[in-house]
C-alpha cells in the first residue's frame, strides 16, 4: 500500500502513518495493495490502514495479546477489530499541520522545563503513569510557559510522536497562552524535520477548535485507539 498516496489524498487521516514511515522507527509488518500495518520498534503499538475486512482480521490476530492498535480504512473495521477481541476503543480525529513555522508573539518563555516543576505536571496531567510522565517531562520534546520565572502552563509530545499534553494553570487561561505554547511546539516539530500531528478524542470539541483555530487540517474520518481489555 502506498501511504505517500494516501497521505496526499486525505493529509489529517493518515498524518499518523506518514510520520512514522518518515521517522524511520517504525517497520513495515505487513504490506499488500489494501492494507498495511506498521509496527513501533518500541513495541506495544501498530499503526494499521486496512481495506479489506477479511485481510483485516487476519492482521489483527496477529498482534500481541497486550499491544494496541491505531486503526482506519473501510466501513466495519472497527466492527472487525471488536471481533478480534479489541473491546476497548477511543475514537479520535487526527490532525495536522502543513503550514510554514508559526509566529510565537507571548509575554511567556517557552523552554524545557525546570526539574522543580515536575511536581505540578504530575499533578495537572491524568493520562498515562507517572513513569511514562517522567520519561516525557525528561525528554527534548517537552515545552514549558514560564510567566516572570512561573511555570504558567506546558505541552509536549507523547512517545510514538503525536502532539499533546496541553495544560495551561487555571489563573492563566483565556489569555492566548495554550495558542503560543501550541505555536512554540509546531515549530519545535517543524526544525526537526518532523511532520506535527495530533489525535484528539473525538469529543472534544475544545481541542479540535484549537487545532483549527492553529491552522491544522483536522479530518472528517476517525482513527480508532484500540485494544484488548479495560487498559492499553
Amino acid at each position: 500500500m502506498n501511504v505517500e498516496a494516501l497521505f496526499k489524498n486525505d493529509p489529517a487521516l493518515y498524518a499518523d502513518m506518514e510520520a512514522y514511515r518518515r521517522s524511520g522507527a517504525w517497520t513495515v509488518a505487513y504490506d499488500s495493495p489494501t492494507a498495511q500495518w506498521l509496527q513501533w520498534g518500541r513495541g506495544w503499538l501498530h499503526a494499521i490502514a486496512a481495506f479489506d475486512p477479511e485481510e483485516a482480521r487476519e492482521i489483527l490476530q496477529r498482534i500481541p495479546q497486550k499491544d494496541a492498535i491505531v486503526l482506519r480504512g473501510c466501513d466495519g473495521l472497527r466492527e472487525t477489530a471488536e471481533a478480534c477481541g479489541f473491546t476497548g476503543c477511543s475514537p479520535c480525529r487526527q490532525a495536522v499541520y502543513l503550514g510554514a513555522p508559526l509566529p510565537v508573539r507571548t509575554a511567556l518563555t517557552v523552554r524545557r522545563p525546570d526539574k522543580a516543576d515536575f511536581q505540578k505536571v504530575c499533578d495537572s496531567y491524568s493520562l498515562g503513569t507517572d513513569e511514562e510522565l517522567r520519561a516525557a517531562f525528561d525528554g527534548p520534546d517537552f515545552l514549558g510557559g514560564y510567566l516572570d520565572g512561573e511555570m504558567i502552563g506546558y505541552i509536549g509530545v507523547h512517545d510514538e510522536g503525536s502532539m499533546g499534553m496541553l495544560h495551561v494553570f487555571e489563573p492563566y487561561r483565556r489569555r492566548g497562552f495554550g495558542e503560543a505554547l501550541y505555536a512554540a511546539l509546531i515549530d519545535h516539530q517543524l526544525e526537526r524535520g518532523r511532520l506535527p500531528f495530533a489525535q484528539i478524542f473525538a469529543d472534544n470539541t475544545a481541542s479540535l477548535a484549537l487545532q483549527r483555530k492553529m491552522g491544522l487540517t483536522v479530518s472528517d474520518g476517525f482513527v480508532y485507539w484500540m485494544w484488548r481489555g479495560e487498559d492499553v
